[in-house]
């Protein structure tokens, strides 16, 4: 296994924490989780290649993981300013601690949001922007993943399920602050039974993967922390829409699931159309869905390590 190393440091006032796959380079990524409150700390000794050209970056994001058994931070605590300062004095410690000329942003799923809204506020700090399983606009990506396994539903004829879907009708303009929590677990949960979200191989294959992770701790799955934490993050979530936010002025780059119907891919496609860059790259992963990087693990670090040589120019 490739050296790593863990720490604690202290960013806009809290003890965050960090798992650092350091590589000599002048090229740093900076992984922003998605969730939000979804630790995926547990997927980067596999997710991570021997080849990267890059230093590798991941924290548990304000009321995650580590970062939260850490701090017990409050629910008023977890807003989407907070995280972007957090962001942005992380930002600051990482150039500073491996030197870099490169600082590249990796955002999955809901830190794709977190990786877009900052470099909107922020465009200069970072050198280019990776978009994978991007949030583009949350209820038309939705009703389209909620459409394509209705069709899937009726045609397998379980009429469990089929009645399942038939209680979301009108899904995702039924959602509201007051049952965000229970219509998302029940769409899911659908969604993962035909292999639409979440890990494809099923969350058996995926328990074994992170209890297979050095970083992994029973204590820390025991004191898991709640996702009702993240409830100011889900309310911004639910109406979020940056379809018309298309200049940009750092290069970008998106990498979806072939399969992706949790964030489907097919919205992506449409927001790449229209955006301008300095560069800019749409790389669809086949074999994949919303978990690419831990799904086609090999095409997941090629696209990766192209990206930080096409953005460092070596």
């Amino acid at each position: 296994m490739d050296i790593f190393f863990e720490e604690y440091v202290k960013i806009n006032g809290i003890e965050q924490y960090f798992i650092h796959y350091p590589k000599k380079s002048n090229t740093s990524l900076i992984f922003l989780h998605g969730g939000p409150g979804d630790s995926e700390r547990y997927f980067l000794y596999i997710m991570h290649s021997k080849t990267q050209n890059y230093n590798l970056i991941y924290y548990d994001q304000r009321g995650t993981g580590k970062t939260q058994l850490k701090n017990k931070s409050l629910e008023k605590d977890i807003t989407i300013e907070k995280l972007l300062l957090d962001l942005k004095e992380t930002i600051n410690y990482v150039k500073l601690k491996y030197n870099s000329k490169y600082i590249i942003l990796l955002g999955h799923s809901w830190g794709s949001i977190l990786g877009i809204e900052f470099i909107k506020k922020f465009p200069n700090l970072v050198s280019a922007y990776i978009g994978m399983g991007q949030v583009v606009n949350f209820k038309k990506g939705e009703k389209l993943g909620f459409d394509y396994c209705y069709d899937i539903v009726q045609k397998s004829n379980n009429k469990k399920y089929i009645e399942k879907m038939n209680k979301l009708k009108n899904y995702p303009y039924i959602i509201n602050k007051d049952n965000v929590f229970n219509i998302f677990k029940n769409f899911r949960e659908i969604q993962a039974k035909y292999k639409l979200a979440g890990y494809y191989e099923g969350n058996d294959k995926l328990n074994k993967i992170i209890k297979q992770s050095p970083v992994y701790s029973i204590k820390d799955m025991l004191n898991f922390p709640s996702s009702n934490l993240n409830k100011n993050i889900i309310y911004y979530i639910i109406d979020y829409d940056t379809s018309s936010f298309t200049n940009f002025s750092i290069p970008i780059f998106f990498i979806c699931g072939a399969n992706d119907w949790q964030v489907p891919t097919g919205i992506v496609k449409e927001y790449y159309k229209t955006i301008k860059a300095p560069d800019r790259d749409l790389f669809i992963v086949e074999n994949a869905g919303h978990l690419l990087n831990i799904e086609n693990i090999k095409d997941y670090n090629l696209i990766v390590e192209g990206i930080c040589s096409r953005v460092s120019g070596e």
